[in-house]
């Protein structure tokens, strides 16, 4: 019953009242720790789903939001798309826990083609990869443990704690970035290991951990129109918000029916409504060169009608989060005000814009799905199955 209870979006404290209303006299803790062992017990179900749907997805979203679990900070990550969303806790946002996330399970570090590829390597960190996918001595002097170290990333993987120590063996003198570039080439290795297929676009906000996971990436444009509703309210902000959103309103029509004309005049409309030349206000004008940086990764839409623009089901999905989980999330960002949603923007001291949605944005806190998308022939398959699952 209290699992029930749960599933259906009753917090544990209504939960606790509930009971005690019926006679049933149960503590708080007694109540979270049902939740959690129903949770322990259903671990391989939750990676069977999370792994079917990440397999079998063209365009897959994730956020994560910094929470608390037993009072130590903790990130809970959301990944999913209208057919699965599943909810991760990790300690860390960064772009190797990210690789975790996607595969379900710890993150490990392989070695291979893919690895070797990785544009961020410098010279003697793709050389001591070369090396181990070679199966050559990694260094002159290499002992009995570096040796074993080798072949297990090249064959099998490493863990964190593992990949961690042979970095400290086999790159002693090393800084932090070159580390981290091996670390982030070696567990994307790892990732397409472990799936046998990717999604090919990967949907979420402008976290630069989320660049370079897969092979296209979509921002979401709510996280992106969002900081224009909170600049100081004028007329070109105005302006800039307004035309956001019927640019936004334009791209989910052409996605029911693409047309290569009408996505050259969205592109070239874009540069016009979001150029800097036309906002007088310095933090305006900031934010609106910010956007136009990331022109190319906002309208991927364009390129695969399929994606959707915006991270719907990971906003959505922010009503439920796991047991022991305190997760904050902006209450703005999944749903719209009372009253009409087309009306004039309030004002308050220091006169900064309130939040506001048009009617097609208010979609995005609900269940629906949307409709007419259509799916890709081919996905992006690794090395290990070539072919469309």
């Amino acid at each position: 019953m209290v699992n029930t209870l749960r599933i259906g979006g009753m917090t544990e404290p209504k939960i606790r009242e509930l009971l005690a209303d019926h006679g049933v006299k149960v503590s708080a803790g007694q109540i979270n720790r049902i939740l959690l062992m129903t949770a322990d017990m259903l671990r391989d179900e939750h990676l069977a789903a999370h792994r079917a749907g990440m397999e079998n997805s063209p365009v897959v979203g994730i956020d994560g939001t910094h929470s608390t679990c037993d009072g130590d900070p903790r990130v809970c990550h959301i990944v999913g798309n209208e057919v699965f969303t599943t909810l991760t806790t990790t300690e860390h946002k960064d772009r190797v826990t990210v690789y975790g996330v996607l595969a379900g399970a710890p993150v490990g570090h392989r070695v291979g083609e893919h690895a070797l590829a990785h544009p961020d390597l410098g010279v003697a960190a793709r050389e001591v990869l070369r090396r181990v996918h070679a199966d050559e001595l990694v260094l002159a002097w290499a002992d009995e443990t570096l040796t074993e170290q080798a072949t297990k990333l090249r064959t099998e993987g490493l863990d964190a704690a593992e990949m961690d120590s042979f970095l400290r063996s086999a790159m002693p003198g090393a800084g932090s970035e070159t580390l981290r570039h091996m670390r982030e080439a070696t567990a994307s290795e790892w990732l397409r290991s472990v799936l046998r297929s990717l999604p090919l676009v990967m949907l979420t906000d402008g976290g630069t951990n989320y660049h370079g996971v897969l092979e296209g990436l979509q921002l979401c444009w709510v996280h992106m129109l969002r900081p224009f509703s909170l600049v100081t309210e004028g007329a070109d902000s105005t302006r800039v918000l307004m035309d956001g959103w019927k640019l936004y309103n334009r791209i989910q029509t052409f996605r029911e029916a693409p047309e290569p004309i009408e996505a050259t005049a969205i592109a070239a409309d874009f540069d016009g409504v979001f150029d800097p030349a036309r906002c007088g206000d310095a933090d305006l004008r900031r934010q609106a060169l910010t956007t136009l940086l990331h022109k190319d990764e906002l309208l991927t839409v364009l390129r695969y009608p399929f994606v959707p623009p915006e991270n719907k089901q990971t906003i959505s999905a922010s009503d439920s989060k796991p047991p022991g989980i305190n997760a904050k999330y902006s209450r703005a960002t999944r749903e719209p005000p009372r009253g009409d949603a087309g009306a004039a923007p309030r004002s308050r001291p220091p006169r900064r814009r309130r939040a506001w949605w048009p009617p097609r944005a208010a979609a995005i806190g609900s269940n629906a799905t949307l409709s007419n998308t259509s799916s890709p022939s081919t996905f992006n398959t690794n090395s290990t199955d070539r072919s469309p699952p």
